[in-house]
């Protein structure tokens, strides 16, 4: 009897005592593993595994990846670790939170040596039941069919003959004993990329999760719709104040303490969506936010927690874009209504001419620490267009769009041609007016 270098008995004709493949030891030369695919596509057992991490954990694990593929290529494998990812939303036990995580597929290299293919491993776990990390047939025990001990060790290595299809199940210190040469690159059958350390705990719904939670698109644009119409419009983050703080800060709290929303609101947010949908790409924003509010592949539209503030953005750009719309169909209006001449010249008062007008449109300035101005523009009962810039609070009550009003002083301060849509107008200062009739009195 002698001992091998796996501590093992071999009987003196150098057979080993019970193993399956007793005196098969392998002759083949020392060389390194290679990785050459079978014709027969379905005689492949793939090996993969998934694991569900956090978006912020992908970057860290791809690069796990990426160092191992280098460990394979110094053994000379020719195949690497194949992955894809999926992204995909969790609930809370309760329902009431959402956050995204990732599903990557990693598919671990398929090796061979000397006709015999690398296919799974077999190994205990801490309850006794043996797992196989992979596919095809797996090891009932821990025992080597090459000595055929069944002992405490930590793994078995199930490969399977190319040619003839036979199974061998290999204790890792009896391989190079069978192939002849010790392998290197069978950690990949098992390669598991520590990825305890960055999996999603589908537990732990703690504020310290909250990087990965993800709000419902439309109760987002609720409620920036909602903060801004009690804030009198829109707050950015550099406009905040402690008075009145940033609206994106104000919906984040609204979304995670699970605010119920205002009346109304989700039908506005519907509004904020379809035009949404409707943007093409003329800006990198507008193409940034169709993408951010494109549905996901079950067709729920979700806000991860930092593109909040990009998302919330929405809803002025979406004001703006209906207030730009407005105004280019008030100048459409005034420019097919307008006369090419003007009401008066230079310097004329208005008092006593009896001067009657429309109202076409009232916008509000931008506040530059006097008050908001506002912007009239009028058209009187000869087609002439009339501009008059409003200290803030000079406006009447009831002058707004569509009323009519005579203009009972003032002053022509200038007559031009508009670079904004090319009408005549005539600009007015120091405009007194008298409401006639309302909006509401003109539609009875």
């Amino acid at each position: 009897m002698i001992v091998d270098a796996a501590g093992n008995l071999h009987a003196a004709a150098g057979t080993v005592e019970g193993g399956r493949f007793a005196g098969k030891v392998a002759t083949a030369p020392t060389g390194s593993l290679s990785y050459e695919p079978d014709d027969d596509a379905e005689s492949e057992v793939a090996v993969r595994s998934v694991y569900t991490i956090p978006p912020g954990n992908l970057q860290p694990f791809l690069h796990k990846v990426e160092l191992a593929n280098r460990k394979l290529a110094r053994a000379g494998i020719a195949e690497r670790f194949e992955l894809s990812t999926e992204r995909r939303i969790i609930h809370s036990p309760d329902g009431s939170m959402m956050r995204e995580v990732v599903d990557v597929t990693v598919n671990t290299p398929s090796i061979s040596f000397a006709g015999w293919r690398y296919r799974s491993v077999t190994t205990r776990a801490a309850n006794g039941q043996l797992l196989t990390f992979g596919g095809g047939q797996a090891a009932s025990e821990l025992a080597c069919d090459y000595c055929g001990h069944t002992r405490a060790r930590s793994k078995i290595i199930n490969l399977q003959n190319e040619e003839t299809g036979e199974w061998a199940h290999i204790g890792t210190n009896c391989l190079k004993l069978f192939l002849g040469v010790r392998p290197e690159g069978l950690w990949s059958l098992t390669e598991d990329f520590a990825a305890s350390e960055l999996a999603d705990d589908d537990r732990d719904w703690s504020p310290g999760s909250m990087d990965s939670r993800v709000y419902d698109a439309t109760a987002l644009l609720a409620f920036t719709i909602a903060v801004a119409d009690a804030n009198g419009g829109f707050v950015s983050a550099a406009r905040a104040t402690r008075e009145k703080p940033a609206t994106a800060d104000a919906v984040t709290r609204l979304l995670e303490n699970h605010a119920e929303l205002p009346p109304g609101s989700a039908e506005r947010a519907a509004e904020v969506l379809a035009w949404i949908d409707q943007l093409d790409d003329s800006s990198d924003y507008q193409q940034t936010l169709r993408s951010l509010f494109t549905p996901d592949p079950d067709g729920n539209r979700v806000i991860g927690r930092k593109h909040i503030r990009l998302a919330a953005s929405a809803v002025g750009s979406q004001a703006a874009s209906a207030a730009r719309e407005l105004r280019a169909r008030e100048a459409r209006n005034v420019a097919e209504a307008a006369v090419k001449s003007y009401l008066a010249p230079a310097g004329t008062a208005l008092k006593g001419l009896g001067v009657r007008a429309r109202v076409v449109s009232v916008r509000q300035g931008v506040d530059y620490g006097y008050g908001a101005p506002d912007h009239v523009t009028l058209l009187d009962q000869n087609g002439h267009t009339l501009y008059w810039k409003a200290s803030a609070g000079a406006l009447p009550e009831g002058l707004v769009e569509g009323a009519q009003v005579e203009l009972t002083s003032g002053t022509v301060k200038e007559n031009r041609v508009s670079d904004f849509n090319g009408v005549w107008e005539t600009v007015l200062t120091r405009l007194k007016a008298t409401v006639l009739t309302d909006v509401a009195s003109a539609a009875d």
